[in-house]
């Protein structure tokens, strides 16, 4: 047998040797001192963005370019800038002009509705035009009923208010708007929520309508405004969620702003419509309604509004009266304890020299004093044998 290949083999493995062993070493007992290790992960991650942050590089590099180039690429960049920007302005400019024509007349917004349906679901799809006139044939009617009418129109209030928010350097500006939409709400909210027609189908279309989400109307998609107006934060979709426009658009900002003239202004607006909400349902007869606007809803806003007037309006000492009337007036309300509570904190603030514990259990007594009994515990049947000389008697 040649044993000669094995040989060789074995020698060119001992020469490799020192270089595996070199590769494979632990780097912390042996550098190469032409290449710094970083120490750790932080001095890893510093070097990577001050070095090899590409645009970084990118900029270093960029300024070996001549400037006279430099300048050239960047004239033909900003040209389309500046174009682009023009278009959109005009674009905005001309969707702003459309709906506020639209807005004229119960017609006006009818013609724009059939418009937008007539690009969006059969032009653009290659549809033929007779398909729309089929189309158009078996809806309008509903469209034209007093209730289709109201939802197309209290589609257009809501998305001119947004629009109007989108496109304000403060959402304040924006109220007038919003407030339109919010006073034509409340005169629409009775037929809407109560369509006259006894056709399930269609009352259900004309609900459906009234509460299609802001970017997927017709009008919107029409207009593609969602690429030309960023809708603020919270901004409700639906046209009936009012609360949400208080609650995350409108309140926020004047609080933060410290603009009681605009809370006070907010709340007489939203006060006003649940009003208009509960009259209805008064006259509808319809009593579990009412009980749940007037004697729910209502007080915790008139509480929501007391604390605005302590904290923001120019005498605390009328919003507190105004907390005070709403825990005499509705003290059988479920959010009694958390109220009395709070008022109790605002009317015996801790003194320097009390103890925080002992307010603490002052506190837990008060509110617990108003917390719902517990039914009393069964109780159980004793197994002791009655005392000697008695006897159990039944009757």
């Amino acid at each position: 047998m040649n044993k000669l290949p094995l040989i060789l083999a074995i020698y060119t493995i001992s020469l490799q040797a020192p270089l595996f062993a070199q590769t494979t070493a632990d780097p912390t007992t042996k550098k190469n001192p032409g290449i710094p290790i970083p120490e750790n992960d932080d001095e890893i991650i510093e070097t990577q963005t001050s070095n090899q942050n590409p645009k970084n590089l990118a900029a270093e590099a960029a300024a070996t370019i001549s400037k006279t180039k430099r300048d050239v690429l960047f004239k033909k960049v900003d040209s389309l800038r500046r174009n682009f920007v023009e278009k959109r302005s005009a674009h905005t400019s001309s969707a702003i002009k459309r709906l506020n024509q639209a807005l004229a007349s119960d017609e006006a917004a009818l013609d724009l509705y059939l418009e937008a349906v007539q690009f969006l679901d059969f032009e653009e799809r290659d549809r033929k035009a007779s398909d729309f006139q089929k189309w158009k044939k078996a809806n309008t009617p509903l469209l034209r009923s007093r209730e289709g009418k109201q939802a197309l129109r209290l589609q257009l209030l809501h998305l001119m208010a947004a629009f109007k928010a989108g496109l304000a350097d403060d959402i304040r500006d924006a109220f007038p708007a919003a407030n339109r939409w919010i006073q034509y709400y409340n005169e629409v909210e009775s037929s809407l929520s109560y369509p006259r027609t006894d056709n399930r189908r269609e009352s259900g279309r004309v609900r459906s309508i009234a509460n299609q989400g802001l970017y997927g109307t017709y009008f919107a998609r029409y207009f593609d405004l969602k690429k030309i107006v960023t809708i603020p934060d919270g901004w409700p979709q639906s046209p009936k969620n009012i609360d949400g426009f208080f609650n995350n658009v409108l309140l926020p900002i004047c609080r933060e702003k410290g603009d009681w003239p605009g809370i006070n202004k907010a709340w007489t607006v939203r006060l006003n419509a649940i009003r208009a909400v509960a009259r209805d349902r008064e006259e509808r007869e319809d009593k579990i309604a009412w009980e749940k606007l007037m004697k729910r809803s209502y007080p915790s806003l008139l509480w929501e509004r007391a604390i605005d007037k302590i904290a923001f309006g120019p005498n605390p000492e009328a919003g507190l009266t105004d907390a005070s009337d709403v825990i005499t007036t509705y003290f059988d309300h479920p959010n009694m304890p958390s109220w009395f509570e709070q008022f109790t904190r605002m009317t015996h603030p801790l003194e320097p020299s009390e103890d925080t514990e002992d307010k603490d259990k002052m506190l837990e007594s008060i509110i617990s004093s108003l917390q719902p009994p517990k039914p009393p515990s069964v109780l159980k049947e004793s197994t002791e044998e009655p005392p000697e000389g008695e006897e159990e008697t039944s009757e």
